[in-house]
């Protein structure tokens, strides 16, 4: 498959470069070790189809992009034959991805969506997709890996049109399903519907997303879960009509949630709202799809915001109707908002659905700009912020010969966080983790009893990651 890339002008001073790739839809992106990016959605081509192909999920198919730092496409890979989409990525230690969504299967005469997990090596070379059939509709929505190797996948299972049961799905690290819980009734059909997996960390599993706690309308959700499946706890909010987006979790503890018009900073062990902002200028003319949390501990969203053109002496619209326009709004970490930006085309609609912070400050937002296809936006750092200069919130690399043994690491840290180190085999196996405190600055940790081969390193720290990858040709 052939993409052309389209250099768009700029709307805004603090776009580094825009750009459109055709026939394809932009669901979530995020950067990778490199610095390029790995880009989830859909390819439909570039031949115009009409609205009900348009609206029909067979007509487009799941598909994975591996762009450079600048937006070049590198690859890109078609994660299984059938109609559908990928929901979610994530790269992985060893430089590979995950990825989950649903395809299209056909039942008779009959249509059914199916949740399926698919594994991908860092070439985008698809190593495996595994899936279950379901007398329902199936769709996932997060991935994330466990400790353990294997993967957790959180979906929703629709049983009646738009209403359906939340579900989280565990996998080996071989694609094979151990076994699934499911709980509560979630969003189903509609393109609002999200569920989002906050964290894995501390043999719990943090979720988020949106559910009918009784009826419409839906309200927005946390869910705690152990790695074997057990309900820890459940809390849904009572913002009536809202829909859940994204969470993170904070080096306060306290998390940040999303929903569609209000970020929430939640006391995990409470459950209590700290602050609630609302984001947006007037009921129903903004969407936000996507959040990340920042640097400075605050919020990056995105979404669309309406637009009906400029305002005449009269007061009225010079437009019949209005556009969606790509929107992208910064929050403090008290909740305040510092600034928004307003991508303006009179045109076409244009919408983000997915937003992150980069390792160097800035941000990406990706989405779908109508009639030109995938569309992604790469925002400089706001001024007044660190930039990718003045600023590495952290930094490792090998500082000994890696053929032989120890392995020393050098991690570099701009400010005190608590890191957590985990060494891992080719398999995907952890050999060795480590949980510690680090005060800002430089500091080393060795390897010393390890097999020779291939291993990688992933240090997190309470605002950033890096992975690096080594082989010991003389191990123990």
């Amino acid at each position: 498959m052939t993409i052309i890339l389209i250099l768009l002008s700029l709307f805004a001073t603090n776009i580094v470069w825009e750009r459109t790739y055709p026939g394809c839809s932009f669901i979530d992106v995020h950067q990778t070790s490199d610095y390029g990016f790995i880009v989830a959605g859909n390819y439909y081509g570039t031949t115009r189809v009409s609205y009900q192909e348009q609206n029909d999920d067979r007509a487009y198919q799941p598909y994975l992009y591996k762009l450079s730092e600048t937006g070049d496409l590198e690859w890109s890979t078609e994660v299984t034959p059938f109609g559908g989409s990928i929901k979610r990525v994530e790269e992985l230690p060893d430089g590979g991805y995950a990825a989950t969504g649903f395809f299209i299967r056909l039942v008779g005469r009959a249509t059914s969506k199916e949740l399926f997990l698919a594994r991908l090596n860092e070439d985008g070379e698809v190593l495996w997709v595994s899936f279950q059939p379901s007398d329902n509709d199936e769709i996932g929505y997060a991935v994330s890996q466990l400790p353990t190797g294997g993967f957790v996948v959180l979906g929703v299972s629709n049983w009646a049109c738009e209403y359906g049961s939340f579900i989280l799905v565990f996998f080996d690290d071989v694609g094979t399903e151990i076994f699934r819980t499911s709980w509560g009734q979630a969003s189903g059909e509609s393109s609002s519907s999200t569920g989002y997996i906050i964290s894995t960390d501390n043999d719990r599993i943090l979720l988020c997303g949106s559910a009918y706690p009784y009826d419409w309308p839906p309200h927005p959700i946390q869910a705690c879960f152990s790695y074997y499946g057990e309900q820890l706890w459940y809390r849904h909010y009572p913002i009536a009509g809202l829909w859940g987006r994204e969470g993170y979790m904070r080096a306060d503890g306290d998390c940040w949630f999303c929903t569609e018009k209000h970020a929430l900073q939640i006391d995990t062990l409470s459950g209590d709202i700290v602050s609630d902002t609302y984001l947006g200028f007037n009921p129903g003319g903004e969407i936000i799809y996507s959040c990340d949390i920042t640097f400075d501990g605050g919020l990056i969203a995105a979404g669309f915001r309406d637009y009906w053109g400029p305002i005449d002496c009269s007061g009225s619209s010079t437009m019949t109707e209005e556009t969606e326009d790509g929107w992208i709004i910064k929050l403090s970490e008290a909740g305040e908002i510092m600034w928004q930006e307003h991508l303006e085309n009179t045109s076409k609609d244009q919408s983000f659905y997915s937003v992150r912070q980069l390792s160097g400050g800035g941000y990406i937002a990706a989405g779908v700009y109508s009639g030109s296809g995938g569309w992604l936006v790469r925002f400089e750092p706001e001024q007044g912020i660190e930039s990718q200069s003045d600023f590495v919130e952290l930094k490792a690399s090998i500082v000994s010969n890696p053929v032989y043994l120890p392995v020393v690491i050098e991690i570099e840290l701009c400010r005190s966080a608590q890191v957590k180190i985990d060494l891992f085999d080719i398999t995907g196996r952890i050999e060795e983790s480590f949980d510690l405190f680090f005060e800002k600055g430089v500091h080393y940790i060795e390897f010393d009893n390890i097999q020779y081969g291939v291993h990688f390193v992933k240090i997190t720290s309470d605002y950033s990651s890096t992975n690096l990858r080594f082989t010991v040709l003389a191990g123990t």
